[in-house]
């Protein structure tokens, strides 16, 4: 019995062990910038030198990365998972993929439109598209590690609120914490609807060419809108399919909700227009 015993507490200590917190995802893809960046460019000078073939294969190196390890995560959930939760899973994340597609499609019509800062648009995107993948893996290691052991919800989802906190925000960070699900969801309205206004502003005021190209951008943005609430709901089922409480569950199922709003916000700064003699961009 005191050798059960002995092998049980080794179990649930090594499995404590294991376990990732998001602090360490983004530590360790932090880390993996820094290595992919310092391979690409063999010195500090090189960096400011915009050398677009170079970073397309940096850049390109660090997204496969990511997108790896979200199929390997697909994979291993598939293998994992049964019956109801099963079918929850799949559907959510083949929506968070035409979530990623059409987002991302919608963000390059919106750069090369609108950004006035041409020569960053390669960046944008990498940041936009980084932050999209990247969002996958802390979702579903704050979802996993909290079935797992439920006093890591909450550090996890402080994690996310305070790495996609977007500055300048009327709301603090603990606002974010403290908000439900729901009122998570009408700020994210609120922002679809801003935006729609911001670029409605810049069609007026803008280019013949950026007149017509803005007709595609907000064709595109509705379309995004529509993908990105059937994403939101796929999500919340498949939380919901869990033993979580119903705390936990409402904690958990609005981050896609706010890192929805740091992108749509990343959208709005990038149609802002720059006053003749600013330096430096947009921060």
């Amino acid at each position: 019995m005191k050798k059960l015993i002995l092998m049980l507490l080794l179990l649930f200590s090594s499995l404590h062990i294991n376990a990732e917190t998001n602090r360490q995802i983004i530590d360790r893809g932090n880390q993996n910038q820094k290595d992919v960046f310092d391979k690409y460019f063999k010195n500090t000078a090189d960096r400011y030198q915009k050398n677009n073939e170079v970073l397309k294969s940096a850049y390109s190196e660090l997204l496969y990365g990511l997108l790896d390890k979200n199929k390997s995560i697909n994979e291993k959930e598939m293998k994992r998972l049964k019956g109801n939760r099963k079918s929850q899973f799949k559907k959510m994340y083949e929506n968070y993929m035409l979530y990623t597609s059409i987002q991302t499609e919608t963000a390059r019509g919106l750069l090369n439109s609108f950004l006035q800062e041409k020569g960053d648009i390669q960046s944008y995107m990498f940041v936009n598209t980084y932050n999209l993948f990247e969002s996958f893996d802390l979702n579903m290691n704050t979802f996993l590690e909290g079935e797992k052991d439920i006093s890591t919800i909450e550090p996890n989802v402080r994690t996310i609120i305070d790495y996609f906190y977007f500055s300048g925000d009327e709301k603090s960070k603990e606002d974010y914490m403290e908000m439900s699900n729901e009122d998570m969801g009408r700020i994210v309205k609120k922002e679809f609807a801003e935006l729609n206004k911001n670029l409605d502003q810049r069609i007026i005021s803008g280019t013949e060419r950026e007149r017509k190209e803005g007709k595609t951008v907000k064709s595109n943005l509705e379309r995004l809108e529509k993908v990105y609430d059937s994403y939101d709901r796929s999500f919340e089922a498949y939380i919901d399919s869990s033993n979580l409480s119903l705390a936990d569950k409402d904690s958990i199922k609005k981050i896609v909700k706010y890192e929805n709003i740091a992108n749509l916000r990343f959208f709005r700064q990038s149609l802002e227009l720059i006053e003749e003699g600013e330096s430096g961009g947009k921060k």
